[in-house]
């Protein structure tokens, strides 16, 4: 991703947040950049959360150079502390329920329903719920 596909990208992320009356969170995780160096936190990604009565909907969009030990130990982090204020509701397409599943295991949601047909063209939504 260039770095001007990368504001285009966050002018599209922030834009939808605003119209929908949403937060924006950094999603961050320890790195060293290069071997030897400590380790200090960067940003991994961006979170969107939405408030739809009483139950938080986060969805998060993550940066290119964002490891998948990074998106997990960030997502345990940040569901972990979201639990501790409300309800979590995330509805998962098909390819990433194995995903959500994986931080299941580490008891902060839990697989509740499946809603057809939820993306049109017969593609359904797994739901999952977060564990308080």
């Amino acid at each position: 991703m260039t770095p001007e596909e990368f504001d285009v990208r966050l002018g599209e992320i922030l834009g939808a947040a605003q119209a929908n009356n949403a937060c924006i969170y950094a999603v961050t995780a320890r790195s060293t950049m290069k071997s030897g160096q400590e380790l200090r936190e960067i940003p991994v990604g961006m979170a969107v959360l939405s408030l739809f009565q009483t139950m938080y909907y986060p969805h998060v969009f993550w940066m290119p150079w964002a490891t998948d030990r990074n998106k997990i130990e960030s997502a345990v982090r940040f569901l972990a502390d979201l639990n501790k204020e409300g309800p979590v509701v995330i509805l998962s397409p098909q390819e990433r329920v194995h995903y959500y599943s994986h931080l299941g295991r580490y008891g902060l949601l839990r697989k509740v329903g499946l809603m057809r047909n939820y993306y049109g063209k017969g593609e359904d939504a797994t739901l999952f719920e977060g564990v308080r």
